[in-house]
């Protein structure tokens, strides 16, 4: 496998913006093929120095093995609906304790073998749903590449790890490449993740670059251990690679799984219940979601015991079947006690569990020394729970996939999103015991809904492990005072939840760190500045915009069908007014942009074809941003006309306002191939 430097999701062909600054902006398109990178004579890990390949996908790489439990495969479902949210480099199917193949020349019986053919329809699935999926997010793999990324490691029986197999070799390769830290999914056995670690210490041990290698490896590598369901990180890699990090969930994801009707609050268990699923998921959206399992459904898995049976709906059927006599509902929840091990990955919804095991969010929470699973304080049962970490978060975790199984069959205007938070003073500040600080929450709703915001301490992930004063403000402000016990280095977290008054009540948070600064850090020394009356010095209307280099790189191209589609984002553009009231003589200003025709020696096609979506990167009340500006193939003008990107009135005009742009470019499928440039000019006028 040569250096992983490019993503591999869509076909081999990039486009490419090509931009110069001044008072216009030039952009160039081009459609290349990229070389193939040669093999390196080393590992690539060991050869990059202290720098890892940088191929500008700042989500999280990740590996997922399981081992075809009725669990992995709702965990599977619930994960293609969120596969946009990481950068997904393999499925590799291995043994567990519960689930192998068996080796008949070894006199091996299998046990409880489900086959392999599942996950294949599943990916089938995916495919029927993936044309809407992409409607409402970018960054979902192509079925085409999941299926690529699918390899059978070591099934034969539990723990083996004695000989190579297609999944561990293909995850030798992902660990000895020079790209970025790999999360390592275990939903079933250690066992082909060992296989691969053990080649790879047969290969290189004793030669000259083996400490390196080694001391690379144990810091690229972070396991999410479910159960620990083989002897594998016991017997081997805990003792060959005791650097590599293991968050150990040794119990908190019953939670989620099996064992949900009695760790989950009351109050949030109907979320989990038939009536819920059924209407949120098993009816009307699609055949991925068909494919759930849930009590009592029918769906039955070949392979199984008799006695494993959550899907006969009576006992006639077969008389060891769970469903009846197990007290659940039909289409209850069945289980996802995977699920934690990536959800900790999620980063859109504001939590930012990925940046510290003990933050806490819908992956769970673990000790920040040990990395074991650990309790929240649960307030239904006034007690430290190991559960309530996980359980917490049910409702909008549940909800939040709602939203998404609507995603897979409608078109964005028929579906909810979530709503856009952000803090005005930044998510990392300091604060002094005895001392108040002000937090300012501000949310914006793609669809337009109403957003609710409010504040709360989450006390069991904070170091200061007391209660702050918390004084609601207005309009999304809260004051926090910190009491005079509390010590330098203890931080507290106070999380803001933005809400919407949408379809399934999206919510989406920002988690604000407060460190506790040293009384010594605050005394203050006053400073005295006389300043004009607004609007009476002499200054300037302009306009920059963000280093470019050489370009901007869109998107590899996804295939809609009819047409293939490529995004990209053109730089921040920053418009300063300090001008004074004489100088403007009672203008404001906008700043619009348009294209040219796309060009390529004998070939074109109109600018018409690409189209933007101006986003805020800062804006002042009274500041207006642009509209979304549809191409001609989703019904709009495209950039061929000029379209505004933000503008302000008179009375809004004075200070900074930065806004950046998406880009989208769909041209139809059979467009030919080639070198296209055009020229995007972005302008900024005074206005009346």
């Amino acid at each position: 496998m040569a250096p992983r430097t490019t993503r591999r999701h869509a076909p081999a062909r990039t486009t490419t913006v090509a931009l110069s600054a001044a008072a216009l902006v030039a952009a160039g398109i081009a459609v290349t093929t990229p070389a193939q990178a040669a093999a390196p004579a080393a590992p690539a890990l060991l050869a990059a120095g202290d720098q890892s390949a940088d191929d500008g996908d700042p989500r999280p790489r990740t590996v997922i093995t399981q081992d075809g439990e009725i669990d992995d495969m709702d965990s599977l479902v619930r994960f293609l609906y969120y596969a946009n949210e990481v950068d997904l480099e393999g499925i590799v199917y291995s043994s567990s304790t519960y689930h192998y193949r068996g080796d008949p020349e070894a006199g091996i019986a299998p046990k409880r073998w489900t086959g392999t053919q599942w996950l294949d329809t599943y990916l089938d699935d995916y495919e029927a749903v993936y044309p809407n999926l992409v409607k409402h997010a970018e960054g979902y793999p192509t079925p085409e590449y999941l299926r690529s990324i699918y390899k059978i490691g070591n099934v034969d029986n539990v723990g083996e790890m004695a000989k190579d197999t297609e999944g561990s070799n293909f995850l030798k390769q992902l660990i000895l490449d020079d790209g970025d830290p790999i999360h390592v999914q275990t939903w079933g056995g250690l066992n082909t993740l060992a296989r691969a670690l053990k080649s790879i210490q047969d290969e290189y041990s004793g030669t000259e670059g083996w400490p390196a290698l080694q001391e690379k490896i144990n810091g690229k590598i972070t396991i999410y251990n479910i159960l620990t369901q083989d002897n594998t990180l016991a017997g081997y890699i805990k003792p060959n690679w005791p650097g590599i990090k293991i968050i150990d969930n040794t119990g908190q994801f019953w939670s989620f799984a099996y064992q949900w009707g009695s760790a989950v609050p009351v109050d949030l268990r109907p979320y989990l219940g038939g009536a819920y699923m059924r209407e949120n998921f098993l009816t009307g959206h699609g055949p991925l979601l068909a494919g759930y399992h849930t009590w009592g459904d029918g769906q039955a898995i070949p392979g199984e015991n008799p006695g494993e049976d959550r899907w006969s709906p009576d006992a006639s059927v077969n008389p060891s079947a769970q469903f009846p006599r197990s007290g659940r509902a039909m289409y209850d929840f069945i289980s996802e006690g995977d699920s934690p091990s990536f959800m900790y990955l999620f980063d859109f919804n504001g939590l930012r569990q990925s940046e510290n095991v003990a933050y806490g969010g819908w992956g769970g929470r673990f000790d920040a020394t040990t990395w074991k699973d650990i309790g929240d304080y649960n307030p239904t049962t006034n007690r430290l729970d190991n559960r309530y970490a996980q359980t917490r978060w049910v409702a909008e975790i549940q909800n939040d996939f709602a939203a998404r199984a609507d995603w897979g069959v409608s078109d964005y205007a028929d579906a909810n999103h979530n709503p856009h938070a952000a803090v005005t003073e930044g998510l990392d500040l300091t604060v002094y015991p005895g001392k108040s600080i002000t937090l300012h929450g501000t949310a914006t709703d793609p669809d337009g809904d109403d957003v609710a915001l409010s504040w709360w301490q989450y006390t069991d992930a904070s170091t200061y492990q007391g209660a702050v004063t918390v004084t609601p403000g207005e309009d999304g402000a809260v004051t926090v005072t910190v009491p005079d016990d509390a010590t330098p280095g203890q931080t507290v977290h106070m999380i803001l939840d933005a809400k919407d008054d949408g379809a399934h009540t999206l919510v989406t948070h920002q988690r604000v760190i407060l460190t506790i600064g040293a009384k010594a850090d605050a005394q203050a020394i006053p400073v005295i500045a006389q300043l004009p009356e607004v609007g009476s010095v002499e200054g300037t209307l302009a306009m920059t915009i963000a280093d470019f280099g050489d370009g901007v790189t869109l998107s590899e191209p996804t295939s809609l069908g009819d047409r293939l589609r490529l995004t990209g984002t053109l730089p921040k553009v920053t418009v300063s007014d300090t001008r004074n009231d004489t100088q403007a003589a009672g203008s404001g200003w906008s700043v619009t942009g348009r294209a040219s025709d796309f060009t390529s020696d004998d070939q074109s096609f109109s600018a018409g074809h690409l189209g933007w979506k101006p986003r805020s990167a800062h804006l002042r009340d009274g500041v207006v941003l642009g509209g979304e500006v549809l191409g001609t193939l989703e019904g709009g003008p495209g950039l061929a006309s000029p379209a505004t990107l933000l503008s302000a009135p008179s009375d809004a005009r004075i200070g900074m306002a930065s806004a950046s742009t998406d880009l989208r470019l769909e041209v139809p499928i059979d467009t030919p191939e080639g070198t296209y440039t055009s020229q995007v000019s972005v302008s900024l006028f005074p206005v009346d």
